[in-house]
């Protein structure tokens, strides 16, 4: 029951009064042409995002509701 930010893999930003709630994980993107390198993720205030739920995406945006069991990508 833990909260994972990928930090080491890409950077990991978060604005103000973002909750992460259980089992969270936020893993930046990896970009879709050699060579691979992972992109950053911006997080904005205001945010919250629910149990189990795998974010792996550029940004969300600010007063953004995400519930449990998700999984949210960029392509």
């Amino acid at each position: 029951e833990g909260v994972q930010l990928r930090g080491d893999l890409g950077l990991i930003s978060m604005a103000q009064s973002t909750i992460l709630d259980k089992d969270v994980i936020v893993r930046p993107p990896l970009t879709i042409s050699s060579p691979y390198t992972y992109k950053q993720v911006k997080i904005g205030t205001n945010c919250y995002i629910g149990t189990k739920t795998l974010v792996c995406a550029l940004s969300i945006g600010s007063n953004t509701f995400i519930g449990e069991n998700c999984i949210i990508v960029s392509l």
